[in-house]
């Protein structure tokens, strides 16, 4: 998923997936292009989609929301 939130936005929203990161004990990768962050999901261990990975992708989404994308 690719959210483009203004820079100044950039930090509190990688702080949000980060603790969400932390109380699922599971992690995204993060990818900063100009001003996108692109968060992917998935076990590399077992080559697929858990629900583990549903579940992180579910908290990201609600972190993009909190956070907002217009500051």
């Amino acid at each position: 998923m690719a959210h483009t939130p203004p820079l100044e936005r950039h930090r509190p929203l990688r702080d949000a997936v980060a603790r969400a990161e932390q109380d699922t004990t599971h992690h995204a990768r993060v990818e900063h292009l100009q001003d996108t962050m692109t968060f992917e999901v998935w076990t590399h261990s077992l080559d697929r989609v858990t629900d583990m990975d549903v579940e992180l992708a579910r908290r990201i989404d609600a972190a993009i929301a909190a956070v907002g994308s217009h500051g």
